[in-house]
């Protein structure tokens, strides 16, 4: 959120598709809506978008270990949904800004 985004939720997501079953829709369940976990400090409030599209994946539990990694989707509720893993580095948070703004070309 430091970087621009808006929060929709913490620690739980409600998943659903769209109308047409071609997006992945992501809610905070009521009781945790417009709250997030800061370790250390405690429970903050924030304003929250209601939904969202779920845009991206990003698997936390594997490191990207290529300079240009193959393209990768997972899916979810039958969407297919680009997949990433985490890249050790100031410039990985950046770096998907830029591809949620543009795509990527090669």
């Amino acid at each position: 959120m430091a970087l621009g985004a808006t929060l929709v939720c913490d620690d739980q997501t409600l998943l659903r598709t769209d109308d047409d079953a071609e997006a992945v829709i992501a809610t905070a369940p009521p009781t945790i809506k417009g709250q997030i976990e800061a370790r250390g400090i405690g429970i903050l409030s924030a304003t929250p978008f209601d939904a969202c599209r779920v845009r991206a994946i990003i698997d936390l539990s594997k490191i990207e270990d290529e300079r240009l990694p193959p393209v990768r989707n997972e899916r979810v509720i039958g969407v297919s949904i680009p997949l990433f893993y985490k890249v050790d580095g100031p410039q990985f948070a950046p770096a998907l800004i830029q591809w949620l703004k543009g795509g990527r070309i090669a």
